[in-house]
């Protein structure tokens, strides 16, 4: 069984890291995200979570008592696959990188060239070209015995620690200098820097515009829908008010017939009173 040393990370922070990649994953976002997040939160470096995260899950696969202490679900998560390069890859990514140091190039330089700017696979390329080195030496002589053959100028790597050793005419030994990194490594690495960046920022900003697109429509629906209840109660209000005026329009009407009536009748009352008196004024000459 597989182990890796937990001392440094509590229970608590690799379930909180595995639950960050699951967020990454259902929202679409690449998991460098998460191992960024993370290395911001617990001040650790983005590279050590990221190799954390893949030996921690190499051990989970192996141990299903710490995988149901951490409640963590393994289909969630994926293992990462690394491909071994075939002798051909190999031979091929040993003669491009010692033809380009005969051009002046690096190999840093020359393994981002054919990583297309992409960092992980620079590395990649990296180390598989620095292993090539330490233990298969067999296969870089095969690929200068080549090269020799077809008079095509390269730098033996074999021979870094004596530069004035010559192995065949179409040999360039590589200066003891030459480990320093030149302008088209820093210019290289920095280009390849900005895309992944660039990258990067343009997926997060593609998730938090979406998420604001969607708070906003959410807000613009719920705001129509109020305007249309408060229009519909203003219709009704209207009408209503209208209502109004028409009865009151018919009560001003009633009264003020109710109040010429009025003085009809008090006219005709004041009348047959006058006419009363007169009468008995009459009754008493007699």
């Amino acid at each position: 069984m597989k182990s890796i040393n937990n001392g440094k990370w509590k229970e608590q922070e690799v379930k909180e890291l595995f639950s960050t990649v699951e967020e990454c994953k259902r929202k679409g976002q690449p998991i460098s995200n998460a191992f960024s997040a993370h290395a911001l939160k617990y001040s650790r470096r983005c590279n050590s979570v990221r190799n954390y995260y893949y030996a921690e899950l190499a051990s989970l696969y192996e141990d299903a008592a710490r995988v149901k202490a951490l409640n963590i679900n393994l289909s969630n998560h994926t293992k990462q696959v690394f491909v071994e390069f075939d002798k051909e890859e190999a031979y091929a990514l040993i003669k491009r990188v010692i033809c380009n140091m005969a051009k002046g190039k690096s190999v840093r330089a020359t393994c981002l060239e054919l990583s297309g700017g992409n960092i992980e696979k620079m590395i990649r390329y990296q180390n598989k070209y620095r292993s090539a080195l330490k233990s298969n030496v067999d296969l870089i002589n095969e690929v200068m015995h080549d090269l020799d053959a077809k008079g095509t100028p390269y730098v033996n790597p074999l021979k870094e620690e004596n530069p004035q050793e010559a192995v065949g005419a179409n040999v360039l030994q590589m200066p003891k200098l030459k480990s320093k990194i030149t302008d088209a490594d820093i210019s290289g690495l920095f280009f390849g820097i900005i895309r992944l960046i660039r990258k990067t920022t343009e997926e997060e900003i593609s998730s938090k515009l979406k998420s604001e697109c969607e708070f906003a429509n959410s807000t613009l629906r719920k705001t129509l829908v109020t305007l249309n209840e408060k229009d519909k109660l203003i219709r009704n209000l209207s009408s209503t008010n209208s209502e109004l005026k028409g009865k009151v329009g018919d009560l001003t009407k009633r009264l003020n017939e109710y109040r010429a009536g009025s003085y009809s009748l008090k006219s005709e009352l004041e009348r047959i009173k006058n006419s009363g008196k007169r009468k008995i004024e009459v009754i008493d000459t007699v």
